[in-house]
């Protein structure tokens, strides 16, 4: 009896849930980016800077697999976001920003994340 409630309650949900924005892909000139160190180490500290960003473009990420970090434009014109290194192996990179009103997203690279090394 509870399962037609349930059903009803999670297709309301989905209703009236607010849709994400959508992202559409990046088909303009290739992003450059580079990462610091350039084979990070699993809990350490990864800056990541864009370059080649269209120059009226705002609100920039870096999408680090599925963790997001808001990126600082620097006074070079390049963009910069720090993220923590995951656990070892690739970590894909994605550069996300908004020009003109429109939402893109572009890939940024893979980068082979080293394991810790053992204190043993």
């Amino acid at each position: 009896m509870t399962a037609p409630l349930v059903w009803l309650l999670l297709t309301a949900l989905g209703i009236i849930a607010p849709t994400a924005p959508s992202i559409e892909p990046w088909e303009g000139k290739p992003l450059l980016v580079v990462t610091r160190p350039q084979q990070p180490v699993t809990g350490s500290p990864v800056t990541v800077i864009v370059a080649a960003v269209p120059k009226s473009a705002g609100k920039v990420n870096v999408v680090a697999d599925e963790t997001i970090v808001r990126a600082q434009r620097r006074p070079s014109g390049v963009w910069q976001a720090t993220i923590v290194a995951p656990a070892a192996g690739p970590l894909s990179l994605r550069v996300r920003f908004t020009l003109n009103g429109t939402r893109y997203e572009a890939q940024g690279g893979i980068v082979l994340v080293a394991p810790a090394a053992s204190g043993g």
